[in-house]
Order: structure tokens, then C-alpha cells, then sequence
């Protein structure tokens, strides 16, 4: 069993005088292994730049994951084995030959990405399949999860070959392929979309989804919009079949149930920090996207970690609507040695979201008085209790609930 916590793995190579090898920082072959609260940065290899997993099972927590470079997984190439990734970051990591720029998850692997973001990650040849992630073969699902800014040839944000294929809660958003796919490539095996946001991604041919022929391919409370030129979908995209509540702003996407609105403009903002461990596009006020969704199939929370439903009805895509009230930047340092810093986003229900999508729930009894409180299993249950001081500025006591009696102090600025 490998563990590896609070470490820099950086600038090192896997390689031999008999050919390109795997796992420029970490290469785990049949085993377990754990890396968390670490940073794997410009390391090579043949396969996985930074990480390569073969028939073995490994956990990334909160890690980030960046310029790595491969012949193939310019960060992670798991063949065969099972990563789960949570609370992770693969940004900037690129391949020659052009599998997979940021994952390649090959022959029966399993990949799972919570609350992850995969950014600006790039297959560098016209043979590239998945700048951020290919799939082939394999079964890979994404749960609040952002691709975003990734580029390939075909499936710049994600290829899927042969494979299995589950995007729930997440966010594409801005891939780019000069072929075929900017947001998705998909040839063969089954996928699933269930409220999920597709915009802004853009490619010669088919600038959100693009389909060859598949086995099946099923999509609900999606959102599919806001290509920059051209159509949403091509390909076979006649295969789709819609569950209901999508939106689109154009008619290329074969949704057809009562309940879907093709030729619709969901009035999407920006990619940006709405609140939780990763980037998404808020729904603006007046959108049809909000409270028109399917109330018998509305998950428990939205890509953020925010409760849905807000208002009368669930929302389609990936975010669900709701006021901002304020940000803080906050640190703490508490008796047991123990420290962290992130930011706090308030939102007006009454809930908040740190950076890693932990919450709970705050008020402000007075205008110089905020307060804290994690939900149970978050943050060590604890509970914030601040006082506001002119013009930006928040500081108090952190108190743990889960039986450590941990105590400390927390400062904070208001942003906004």
C-alpha cells in the first residue's frame, strides 16, 4: 500500500533504454494507493505524465495535478484499475501522441471525478481523442465536475470510445476540437446525461456533442447551448434519446418530448465562481431554465453542493438558482496545530459552500454579528462565531463539534 499526503512531486521522468515507461511521479502497478493534499507538477513519462495506475486501485484527494506530460494521460493514465478523484484539480497537462490530455482511462478501468475540474488540459496532434478525458473501453462518470478549456481533435472536452460514459451534475464548458466534438466525442457505448450544462464549447463539426453510431446515448434536465458557431450536435445525433426537461438553443439535438425546449436561449452567465469546489455558469435571472425541471427526478443537491430545489420547481443543467449574498476569503489556525484557508460563499437561502463544497449553514443577528455552522461530517461539525469589523473584515472564534474539543481562531475578508 502506497500513501502519500502534503508532498510536492515535481520534474521527475519515467523512462529506459528500452522505451517510453509509466508514471513520471507515481506509478502504481496492482496495488492501493492514497495521495492527498499534494501537487504533482512537470513530471514525464510515456503514460501518465504524472500518475499512471495499472490493474490497481488509487484515490486522489484534493490534489493538484499540473503540466505533466505523456506520449498518452498527460496526467493520469489508469489502465485497467480503478481513481476516484475528489476535491482535484488537473490543469495544463498535455500528450504527444494524443489520448486522453488530461486522463486516459484505457481496457476496463474505472474513473470516478467528484467535485473535480479539469482545465485547460490538450491532445497535441490531429490524431488527439479527449483533451481533458478519453475513455475507451472503460467506464468513467463524472459527478460535480467541471471540463472546461480543454483541447483536442476530437472530443475536446471529452472522447468516449466503446466505453461507458455518466455525466451527472457537471459542467463542459469552453473545450474546443478542431475536428469533431467540442464538448463531446462519442463513438459506440452507452452515456448518460442527467442535469448537466454543455455551453460555449466549439469545434469544426458538431460544437457541444458529437455522436458516430452507439448503443445508447440518453440525456435529461440538460442543458446544451450557447455554440459559437454552427450546430449543438451532428453526427448520428438522431440516436439521442431525450428523458425530458432539456433545453437547447437550437433544434439539432433530437430533443423531442413535450417537455424539452429546443430553440430556447437558457440565459446562461459566465464560467466563474458561483460557490463550491468548482467553476460553473449561474442561470440568470428570468431563464426557462429555472423551475421548469423535472420535480420526480430532481437530485438532492446541484453540481455546487447547493439544496434543490430553490424555488417552485427544480432547475435544469447543473446549477440550480440562487442569490449570492457575499464571499470571504477566510484562514484559521486552530490549538491542535491544525490550519486551513479557502472561501466562504453565503448564499440568501440561509446556506453556505466552502472551496471544497463542505457546508452548512450561517445568519448575521446583528449587522456587526455573522455565525457559521457546518453540517455533521464537514470541517469537524464546526461552528464559526465572528464579529464584523469595518470596512471588510471578520474575526473570531472556530470551535470543533465532533468530540476533539479542537478550538482556534478565524479571520476572514468580505469580497462582496
Amino acid at each position: 500500500m502506497l500513501t502519500v499526503t502534503h508532498s510536492i512531486i515535481r520534474n521527475n521522468k519515467a523512462d529506459s533504454v528500452l522505451g517510453n515507461v509509466t508514471g513520471g511521479g507515481i506509478a502504481n502497478i496492482g496495488g492501493t494507493a492514497t495521495v492527498s493534499h499534494s501537487m504533482i507538477i512537470s513530471n514525464t513519462a510515456g503514460g501518465g505524465g504524472g500518475v499512471a495506475n495499472d490493474a490497481g486501485n488509487m484515490t486522489i484527494n484534493n490534489c493538484v495535478l499540473v503540466a505533466n506530460y505523456a506520449v498518452e494521460g498527460g496526467a493520469i493514465l489508469n489502465e485497467g484499475g480503478t481513481v476516484t478523484i475528489n476535491n482535484s484539480t488537473l490543469n495544463s497537462n498535455r500528450t504527444t501522441l494524443g489520448w486522453g490530455g488530461g486522463i486516459d482511462n484505457r481496457d476496463g478501468a474505472t474513473l470516478i471525478l467528484n467535485y473535480s475540474s479539469l482545465l485547460y488540459n490538450e491532445t497535441m496532434t490531429d490524431l488527439g481523442y479527449g483533451g481533458g478525458i478519453l475513455n475507451a473501453e472503460s467506464t468513467a462518470i463524472l459527478n460535480y465536475s467541471t471540463v472546461a478549456q480543454n483541447l483536442g481533435a476530437n472530443g475536446g472536452g471529452i472522447a468516449s470510445y466503446n466505453g461507458t460514459l455518466i455525466i451527472e451534475n457537471s459542467t463542459l464548458s469552453g473545450n474546443a476540437a478542431t475536428f469533431h466534438g467540442g464538448g463531446l466525442f462519442i463513438e459506440g457505448g452507452n452515456t448518460t446525461i442527467d442535469h448537466a450544462t454543455l455551453a460555449h464549447n466549439v469545434a469544426d463539426n458538431a460544437n457541444n456533442i458529437y455522436l458516430s453510431i452507439v448503443n445508447s446515448f440518453t440525456v435529461n434536465n440538460a442543458i446544451i447551448a450557447h455554440s459559437a458557431e454552427g450546430a449543438n450536435c451532428d453526427g448520428s445525433q438522431s440516436q439521442i434519446t431525450s428523458l425530458g426537461y432539456n433545453l437547447s438553443d437550437d433544434s439539432s439535438c433530437h430533443l423531442i418530448e413535450p417537455t424539452d425546449l429546443p430553440n430556447t436561449d437558457p440565459l446562461l452567465g459566465p464560467l466563474a465562481d458561483n460557490g463550491g469546489a468548482t467553476l460553473t455558469p449561474a442561470l440568470l435571472p428570468g431563464s426557462p431554465a429555472i423551475d421548469s425541471g423535472d420535480d420526480a427526478a430532481c437530485p438532492a443537491r446541484d453540481q455546487r453542493g447547493v439544496s434543490r430545489p430553490q424555488g417552485a420547481g427544480c432547475d435544469r443543467g447543473a446549477v440550480e438558482a440562487v442569490d449570492i449574498t457575499s464571499r470571504l476569503d477566510y484562514a484559521y489556525l486552530m490549538n491542535d496545530g491544525s490550519a486551513g484557508q479557502g472561501r466562504y460563499t453565503l448564499f440568501a437561502d440561509g446556506s453556505f459552500l466552502d472551496e471544497a463544497s463542505g457546508g452548512g449553514s450561517w445568519g448575521a443577528p446583528a449587522p456587526d454579528k455573522l455565525w457559521l455552522a457546518y453540517n455533521a461530517g464537514y470541517a469537524c461539525d464546526a461552528l464559526l462565531l465572528g464579529s464584523v469589523l469595518p470596512p471588510d473584515q471578520v474575526r473570531g472564534l472556530r470551535l470543533c463539534r465532533d468530540g476533539s474539543a479542537a478550538r482556534g481562531l478565524w479571520q476572514a475578508t468580505i469580497l462582496d
